[in-house]
């Protein structure tokens, strides 16, 4: 029988009642609140029982950002009381008449969820309640404060396959769908992380982050991981390790001699470029086990810098570890050991523009993001045909898990062809099917790309990250920056749209332009524009994922500002 999250934490606060479960951390990594088991417990059938008196078992619950731990029990609150969590990134949850439309991502997931309750923070609570009953697509849904509190009453059973949350997908090519998360996947999934090449936790640990807890890996390893595992976890605000990274490492140098920690590879190549000399001296980080890099693609260069960086602090040299999950396997997928460090390994880059696998010495860098969980399957599956790939050949990546999603909120043709795949000729239809493409080699998972983002030219395949992996090492202004590569306006051409790391006028912007081109096209045989454009104008999803297709839209409309474009556009009649 499988045990719920929240029976565990019944468990935690039975067995060690007065042990600090949680610390919310300052922008000094100072704690400013802590919850032991027992008191997060209370608070969260407390919250349970006053939600139920405005909602029932299976109603929606619209779960913002919160401050400090009021996000910890709010969500907990949810799986007490049986009804859906729905995290959602910031949002705006009111109108501003000097800035109109700031609640559309708000109204689009309540079109989609069709929530019965929003948790706010207290002080907002009485003015957004007001405002909203005033709106047609909001006034049906009940505004509760965080702080809301009630005499733990009597609780529903609830199901271990009941939906426990909506986890809508980052969006990076496609509208973003709302995951159905049951309370059985929660809890399996945490298993698997902790028992297998993920967090490889021990009774020692103590997990630190900073990633938000309404994108996937933030809930798993900042709410639900501590409290399967029983260990005590810091969690930080995004906006602290963004301002200040190295707020991050003391965090981690400061929680003990067996921290976890996780990023996406952004989080340790922004690191990597901002964080100060001065702020590490004296800094220790040999107790930093294990940091997972996941959710994007993991460059060499990103681990090579991060190392780089950080040389005395005594960091290990098997740090980071990599990782592949997705929000509709819950999270994890694969991973690496802990003490095995990442694999790297070079391939043919022009066999893989075809599709095969042949290992060359002198060839392209890949990271191997390690193997597959117990009880979880790979296979590489012609996406066209959806015939197995043979060994040694790039497939979309299918997955057989037990803690995968029960589907798409709402979208069943969707859930059908997502979790419901069937590979030709073999009988199970219960395969997921991730989208991204990637092969096995030496016992692990190699990420190629997206298969929606492949670039196609003159009938060849092109991975984008390899194109902007060249870009972002072609000049001091874009070095290590977000770009983004896509198919623009001709079907044989790409444009590489690049941010600069600095402020540049518009001579400095276009040498580098014409620097990125030349970097790029002196490895790879196509035709291509590069565009710089200013920090922070290209589109991301919550995991701050390069939106390629989104990033296209905007330059066609002309909404990404252009420092400068190489080749220079042609001069017309028009424009003279």
């Amino acid at each position: 029988m499988t045990r719920l999250l929240t029976s565990v934490l019944r468990e935690r606060a039975g067995q060690n009642p007065g042990q600090t479960a949680l610390t919310a951390l300052d922008e000094n990594g100072a704690a400013v609140e802590t919850l032991t088991w027992s008191e997060l417990d209370t608070a969260s059938r407390s919250l349970a029982t006053c939600l139920l008196s405005r909602a029932e078992p299976g109603d929606r619950v619209v779960l913002p950002p919160l401050p400090g731990l009021r996000f910890h029990v709010a969500f907990l609150a949810c799986l007490y009381a049986g009804l859906i969590a729905v995290p959602v990134p910031p949002v705006a949850l009111r109108e501003d008449p000097q800035r109109p439309g700031r609640l559309n991502r708000l109204l689009a997931v309540c079109l989609d969820a069709q929530p019965r309750c929003v948790i706010v923070p207290e002080g907002d609570a009485e003015a957004i309640s007001k405002e909203w009953a005033a709106h047609p697509m909001l006034r049906s849904v009940t505004v509760v404060a965080a702080d809301s509190r009630a005499t733990p009453g009597k609780l529903p059973e609830v199901s271990a396959g009941s939906t426990a949350f909506l986890q809508y997908t980052s969006g990076s090519t496609s509208r973003p769908r709302g995951v159905m998360i049951s309370h059985r996947a929660l809890v399996t999934n945490q298993g698997d992380t902790y028992s297998r090449a993920a967090l490889h936790c021990t009774p020692r640990t103590r997990i630190v982050s900073w990633l938000p807890l309404y994108h996937d890996m933030g809930l798993c390893l900042g709410l639900a991981q501590p409290i399967y595992s029983g260990i005590p976890a810091f969690q930080m605000e995004p906006g602290h390790f963004i301002a200040r990274p190295e707020s991050w490492l003391r965090a981690i140098a400061a929680a003990g001699p067996d921290v976890r920690s996780a990023g996406p590879d952004f989080a340790y190549a922004w690191t990597a470029r901002r964080v100060r000399k001065k702020a590490l001296e004296g800094l220790d980080l040999s107790g930093w086990r294990v940091g997972v890099i996941s959710a994007e693609p993991v460059r060499t260069s990103t681990l090579r810098a991060f190392h780089a960086a950080l040389a005395g602090c005594g960091l290990s040299e098997t740090m980071p570890v990599p990782g592949y999950g997705l929000a509709e396997a819950t999270l994890f997928v694969t991973g690496v050991a802990a003490d095995s460090g990442p694999m790297i390994r070079t391939f043919a880059p022009s066999a893989l523009r075809e599709g095969r696998v042949i290992p060359d010495p002198q060839g392209q860098e890949l990271v191997g993001c390690g193997a597959p969980g117990r009880e979880i399957t790979l296979a590489f599956v012609d996406p066209e045909t959806r015939q197995r790939r043979e060994p040694g050949h790039v497939g979309e990546i299918w997955v057989r898990t037990t803690a995968a999603g029960s589907g798409y909120w709402n979208r069943p043709d969707d859930t059908t062809a997502t979790f419901g795949a069937r590979i030709e000729g073999e009988p199970q239809d219960d395969w997921l099917r991730t989208g991204d493409l990637g092969f096995m080699y030496d016992g692990q998972l190699f990420v190629a790309g997206r298969q929606k983002d492949l670039i196609i030219l003159n009938g060849v395949n092109y991975y984008p990250h390899d194109v902007e992996s060249l870009a972002q090492q072609a000049h001091p202004l874009v070095e290590g920056s977000v770009a983004a590569a896509v198919s623009y306006t001709e079907p044989n051409r790409v444009v590489v749209v690049i941010e600069a790391a600095t402020e540049a006028g518009p001579e400095e912007a276009e040498l580098a332009a014409a620097a990125v081109l030349r970097h790029i096209t002196s490895t790879l045989p196509i035709p291509a524009d590069v565009v710089i454009t200013e920090r922070g104008r290209l589109p991301r999803t919550t995991s701050g994922k390069i939106r390629r297709g989104e990033t296209a839209t905007r330059l066609a409309s002309g909404r990404v500002p252009v420092l400068a474009r190489w080749p220079r556009p042609a001069v017309t009649e028009e424009n003279s």
